[in-house]
């Protein structure tokens, strides 16, 4: 009696097995004490970290009091969301420890990723387009010609204002100065192509004279700021390697050549007497031809051809000049050549 009424006083709990079959004294019986030999297992038990079901609902270890939280990484990129987030006593799957995502729905955006122009915070650093990879990298046009300089060089997504994609100026602070500029002779490389004076717009066109005859040849014009070396202001020539063939030189006949670049062949054979026609070989049998070859034949003015020596003791030379129709055949005039330069004619 005495015993009874000091537990009644104390509020004790038997440790013993009750009378409604609750063996650990938690206060639960079986079926809701899932394990009734122990007094921290039962409905009303906290759940912990133990790979235990404390709480008898029926898990292990779920919502436990010492468990993790864990961050839903919901585009795997390894950085988790700061708002959906789990405890767990382990790693979930698709959950990571840390919170700093700041768009989970996109794996190419998450801390320390390649910042883009893309009107997006790809770092997740608080900037949009802040440094990105992709940009573009304009230079400054300090002289508004539309060419920059390479020393000021600034990567944007979008140009600055003051900024050009080409920064190929060779001077930013002269307008008149950019690559494709006019090159002048000013000292200057206004084109920036590393020359200077080159070609000028406001220069002198000046001919090479290789034979000497004081015109030259206008298929290779030279434009320069000063005369150039073998050159000279006056062109025209046609052939610049024959001193005698130049505007307004004298016709000289049997040299093959239209002296004064004027005309044709058949021209230049007129004056010299004949008419330009094609030499009738058959008919030419009967004159010394030896040192005319096919070559000649047929030339309007031909080379001089050595007919032997003549009644004078000394060589004489002939000009094949042309033949015409004469008879019905063909007849080849030759002028020769004698003491004192007589003309003479053969047939």
């Amino acid at each position: 009696m005495i015993l009874l009424i000091a537990l009644l006083c104390c509020g004790g709990k038997p440790t013993t097995e009750t009378s409604d079959g609750d063996s650990d004294g938690d206060g639960f019986a079986i079926p809701e004490d899932c394990n009734d030999n122990d007094i921290s297992i039962n409905p009303d038990a906290v759940e912990r970290c133990d790979g235990v079901d404390d709480d008898c609902n029926g898990m292990v270890d779920d919502n436990a009091a010492d468990g993790l939280v864990w961050h839903q990484d919901g585009d795997s990129d390894g950085y988790g969301d700061p708002v959906v987030t789990t405890v767990a006593c382990e790693q979930p799957f698709g959950y990571v420890d840390n919170t700093t995502d700041c768009d989970d729905g996109n794996a190419t955006i998450f801390p320390g990723a390649d910042e883009l122009c893309d009107s997006k915070d790809n770092n997740c650093d608080g900037d949009v387009d802040n440094d990105p990879t992709n940009a573009t990298t304009w230079y400054g046009d300090a002289d508004d010609d539309g060419y920059g300089d390479v020393g000021d060089a600034l990567p944007a997504c979008s140009q600055p204002g003051g900024y050009v994609a080409d920064g190929t100026d060779c001077n930013d602070l002269d307008d008149t100065i950019y690559p494709g500029a006019p090159e002048l002779c000013n000292g200057v490389d206004d084109d920036c192509d590393d020359s200077i004076d080159e070609d000028p717009t406001d220069g002198y066109t000046w001919y090479l004279d290789d034979d000497g005859d004081g015109f030259g040849d206008e298929s290779a014009p030279i434009l320069s700021c000063n005369k150039e070396s073998g050159t000279i202001a006056q062109g025209g020539d046609c052939d610049d390697s024959i001193d005698t063939v130049y505007p307004g030189a004298d016709e000289l006949c049997g040299d093959a050549q239209v002296n004064d670049c004027e005309g044709d062949a058949n021209t230049a054979a007129a004056i010299c007497g004949g008419w330009g026609n094609p030499v009738d070989v058959a008919a030419a049998e009967g004159v010394s031809l030896v040192a005319a070859d096919d070559a000649w034949l047929g030339s309007t003015l031909a080379g001089k051809i050595d007919l032997g020596i003549g009644s004078s003791g000394e060589p004489v030379a002939a000009v094949l000049v042309g033949a015409f129709a004469h008879g019905g055949t063909g007849a080849v005039y030759l002028q020769r050549f004698g003491r004192g330069g007589a003309i003479g004619g053969a047939e």
